[in-house]
């Protein structure tokens, strides 16, 4: 990763890339001055590798002199926090979190504290173009003082800009407070969700069309397979960060709809209409969800809850399962093993 040095004497800047928004993201923080500056994190940022700098007691680091520039540069883990579904409960279950389990609604937040010994004067956060922050609930304090926010698209990867229009009291330990909301950008979703879901409406019109026209089934059914497959090609493309999601789960659900649409149009012809009622309850909901993830980056409580509640009850199914195999195989072992030490004589 190469940054470009500023030059302007007076202004100390700060810079945060990272390639994705997971709990578990490992982040580059780099701090250009002209002069030295120690920098302090908060205890929920892991530091997992110092670059350029002296790490020093706990989590401090100091600049290291390089040409003109005093630079810090360090990897850290925790910087981003995936949001909790369920608030104050099961604080250790990954599936309480709009995590991979919940892709494509992702969302997290950047939290932690820096101290620094100088004013920062412009912060810059760098993240793939695929995730947006949530503009207007994003902000970052420096001695409570709040930051003004702008923006810059690129190809890949989209810049947010931290300046502060007011003027910011220096002390000797100048405190950032970071807390910014993150989630999947509305592009992605819109690739990912709802263009899928106007493309599936249209094979639903498409098969009814069809069945109304021929009466020959195998027709309907090249029908439904071939959207079966346009499909699985959206799903494939998706980006999935692992099978088990809950954009598997929405693909499902609407492939056996459409199975059950064609089959119904072939043995009841016009009577599959009626059809029509609980398909727009369906998309209705699940277009009014994405746009309610899109503006608050999180899914109406009522389902998110439920799924997520889903999700826990099956990872301590599979843990407790796994724990009995495992009991299982130690006993076998253990009585192999006696079996070879002592063999019963008959």
């Amino acid at each position: 990763m190469i940054f470009k040095k500023y030059t302007e004497n007076d202004q100390v800047t700060l810079k945060i890339y990272a390639e994705s928004i997971y709990m578990h993201s490992i982040s580059v923080i780099s701090i250009y001055s002209t002069e030295r500056i120690d920098i302090s994190l908060s205890p929920e940022l892991e530091i997992i590798q110092v670059t350029k700098g002296k790490r020093k007691v706990g989590n401090t680091i100091q600049s290291k002199k390089e040409n003109d520039h005093n630079i810090i540069e360090l990897s850290v883990m925790g910087l981003f926090d995936e949001k909790k579904v369920i608030p104050y409960k099961y604080d250790d279950k990954l599936g309480n979190h709009y995590g991979m389990r919940f892709y494509p609604f992702i969302s997290s937040f950047i939290k932690g504290t820096i101290c620094c010994s100088k004013k920062i004067d412009i912060i810059s956060i760098t993240i793939p173009d695929m995730f947006n922050f949530i503009f207007f609930q994003s902000e970052i304090k420096q001695n409570n003082t709040k930051s003004i926010l702008r923006q810059s698209f690129g190809k890949d990867y989209s810049k947010y800009i931290f300046s502060w229009k007011d003027e910011v009291k220096v002390n000797s330990k100048n405190i950032i407070e970071l807390n910014i909301p993150v989630r999947l950008g509305g592009r992605s979703i819109l690739r990912i969700i709802q263009f899928p879901i106007y493309y599936w409406l249209a094979a639903l019109t498409g098969i009814a069309l069809l069945s109304l026209s021929s009466d020959k089934a195998n027709i309907v059914i090249g029908a439904v397979v071939t959207a079966w497959l346009f499909m699985l090609q959206r799903w494939d493309s998706s980006s999935l960060p692992q099978k088990d999601t809950l954009l598997t789960k929405l693909y499902l659900v609407f492939g056996i709809i459409l199975g059950l649409w064609g089959v119904a149009w072939i043995i009841i012809k016009m009577k599959a209409a009626i059809l029509l009622v609980p398909i727009f309850i369906i998309v209705y909901i699940t277009l009014k969800s994405v746009n309610y993830f899109i503006l608050t980056g999180e899914l109406p409580s009522c389902f998110a809850t439920i799924y997520a509640k889903t999700i826990i009850k099956n990872d301590i199914r599979k843990e407790l399962s796994s724990q009995k195999n495992k009991h299982n195989k130690d006993v076998r072992l253990s009585f192999f093993t006696t079996y070879i030490r002592h063999p019963i004589h008959s």
